[in-house]
């Protein structure tokens, strides 16, 4: 490569290598290697080489790592930390996994809207490399889906506990996109429309949750979202005895006039 190279690495979202923003075509064997040792930060190469081939025997799986490094050192100059082990990349690699967790942590410290406004932007969307089904790809994807969905959660709460209905609902709407069945998000969305006084629609989240919950999992929803939307339940049903009482006397009047008998003087 022309010069020298600011490394760019892509995780979220699918997987990107970049050189000063021009995407580098690196083939697949060479990507897997490059991304576990980004999610690790430092890692063995003895780890590395049994995460990555696990069904090989562990003189193939080092052989493989140790032909995978050459071609990254040779192809990728200055992307890994000089040295036999652990392996890293270099501190100037921008990674963006890395990148997200330190905005994460800034919100205890610094939290403002535009903060949380780039992180919810950043959180949402496919997840960790997706297509990516290899075992250790998998429990990467859950640790991060669960960071995802905790994060957005936090999300809502701030927003809902400084008045903005919309960044609450748009945060627990992403982590209900991402886990259609994650209770504790639909009840933030629940929270927030009782909190703007959209009682139907609390109960239109509510109902259609039940109704997903039990179809999937064969279960109801706990006693704590139900109770949460027990006095809409209450409300409405004392609105239909009402409605159905006004409807009913009319007709109970027609019909003691239709019954009376005939007055003999007549």
């Amino acid at each position: 490569m022309d010069g020298p190279c600011q490394w760019s690495l892509t995780l979220v979202d699918g997987w990107q290598l970049s050189c000063n923003g021009r995407p580098v075509t690196v083939a697949l064997r060479q990507q897997r290697v490059i991304a576990a040792i980004a999610l690790h930060k430092s890692i063995h190469r003895t780890t590395l080489a049994g995460l990555l081939w696990p069904e090989s025997s562990e003189l193939k799986a080092a052989g493989n790592l140790r032909e995978s490094i050459w071609v990254i050192s040779h192809r990728l100059p200055e992307l890994l930390v000089d040295g036999n082990d652990p392996l890293e990349l270099r501190s100037t690699v921008r990674v963006d996994t890395r990148e997200i967790r330190e905005q994460i942590s800034r919100l205890d410290e610094s939290s403002s809207p535009a903060l949380e406004a780039d992180l919810l932007q950043e959180l949402r969307g496919p997840g960790l490399l997706p297509g990516w089904y290899e075992d250790w790809a998998v429990a990467e994807q859950e640790r991060w889906e669960q960071l995802r969905l905790n994060v957005l959660e936090r999300l809502a709460r701030t927003c809902l506990q400084r008045g903005d209905i919309d960044g609450a609902l748009d945060a627990a709407g992403a982590a209900v996109a991402i886990d259609p069945l994650r209770e504790s998000a639909h009840r933030l969305r629940i929270e927030t429309h009782m909190a703007d006084g959209n009682l139907a629609s609390a109960l239109h989240v509510y109902q259609d949750f039940r109704r997903r919950l039990w179809e999937e999992v064969g279960v109801a929803p706990s006693e704590k979202i139900a109770a949460l939307v027990q006095p809409i339940l209450t409300r409405e049903e004392h609105r239909t005895q009402a409605n159905a009482h006004t409807r009913a006397t009319p007709r109970k009047r027609a019909l003691r006039q239709r019954t009376l008998p005939e007055d003999p003087r007549r």
